[in-house]
């Protein structure tokens, strides 16, 4: 099955609150093929070709007190889950920098190198627990 894939993380209130919502798009048209939920905490997995997405509208108000709502995801090409409970050092040793999404703190995709991400492309994009880590090829 073709398409890309969304990953955001869910701060609805409910059943899957505080876990990461992984939707299969169809490669026609917006619409997801299907909606996954996976908890952080046992979570782990590589993505491949990224780009950080985000409203910036809907952040800039959110920014500016207006009660959040959805405007940040990632989207890529396809995705592999790493089985077992830790992040193989090797992994870890590969990472450029670690990415974060807040638009209370600020309206963009941040880095521990830039104040806006916004459409950055990754070529791979390790998620580890609630954590969003770059790695360079």
């Amino acid at each position: 099955m073709s398409g890309y894939y969304k990953l955001r993380y869910h701060l609805a209130r409910g059943r899957n609150y505080k876990k990461w919502q992984l939707k299969h798009m169809s490669p026609v048209g917006k619409f997801a093929l299907g909606t996954f939920y996976r908890d952080p905490n046992t979570f782990c997995a590589l993505l491949h070709n990224c780009r950080l997405r985000n409203h910036g509208t809907v952040a800039k108000k959110i920014h500016s007190g207006m009660n959040k709502t959805v405007c940040a995801w990632i989207e890529f090409d396809d995705y592999h889950e790493i089985k077992g409970t830790h992040v193989p050092r090797l992994v870890m040793e590969q990472t450029d920098k670690r990415y974060r999404y807040n638009p209370h703190k600020t309206p963009h995709w941040v880095s521990d190198t830039s104040d806006n991400e916004d459409n950055a492309v990754i070529p791979l994009v390790l998620v580890y627990k609630t954590n969003l880590y770059g790695i360079s090829e």
